[in-house]
């Protein structure tokens, strides 16, 4: 609650000192509870303080970190430009066997390196995503699609579309206006009509 209090009212060092007490007197901490300090970080842009302090819940004793912090804290990297940072916190926190990403994780960096146009960082993302292996989501595909599309590859975008309908995964509105918006900038209009008619 305190820790509530604290993260509401922008009182950032006083919710690390209220953490380091807790802890100091060997109560429990509740992961969710050090989530609310890391929201109230993101949304006030302390990505900085937001990394500190996720590594302090780390090393901390009898905390168990979930894989949406983790997440969390890359997006916020992520959004502030700091992908390669991003990148080296997930493979620390595989090496260190602390949280196993998800989707979700994968799917953060690989849009950053697709904002970035960043070629060799969406390939090292998507061969650590087979390697695992994680299942691909729509978002997943939307993102390669967007990064195919920009890059011009027409026919990596088709096998894409073609592999989601293969493996019978719902094909979201942003996906069939991309497709469509994309065949019509190329000329295909026959194709984007298809695909209009679904």
């Amino acid at each position: 609650m305190l820790f509530r209090v604290c993260s509401d009212n922008r009182l950032f060092p006083e919710a690390v000192r209220v953490f380091d007490y807790v802890e100091e007197k060997g109560f429990v901490i509740e992961e969710r509870s050090c989530f609310v300090l890391l929201l109230a970080l993101k949304r006030c842009g302390e990505i900085e303080l937001c990394l500190r302090f996720f590594r302090r819940m780390v090393e901390s004793n009898g905390i168990e970190i979930r894989v949406q912090s983790l997440t969390f804290v890359i997006d916020g990297l992520c959004k502030r430009g700091e992908v390669e940072k991003a990148k080296e916190l997930m493979d620390e926190m595989v090496t260190k066997s602390i949280v196993k990403p998800t989707v979700f994780t994968y799917n953060t960096l690989l849009n950053a390196y697709v904002g970035r146009k960043d070629r060799s960082g969406v390939g090292e993302i998507l061969r650590l995503m087979e390697k695992e292996p994680v299942v691909f989501s729509v978002a997943t595909y939307s993102i390669l699609i967007q990064w195919y599309s920009s890059s011009g590859d027409i026919g990596e975008v088709e096998k894409i579309f073609e592999e989601m309908r293969e493996r019978k995964i719902e094909i979201d509105v942003y996906v069939y206006s991309s497709m469509i918006s994309w065949n019509c900038r190329l000329g295909n209009m026959k194709r984007a009509f298809a695909l209009f008619d679904g």
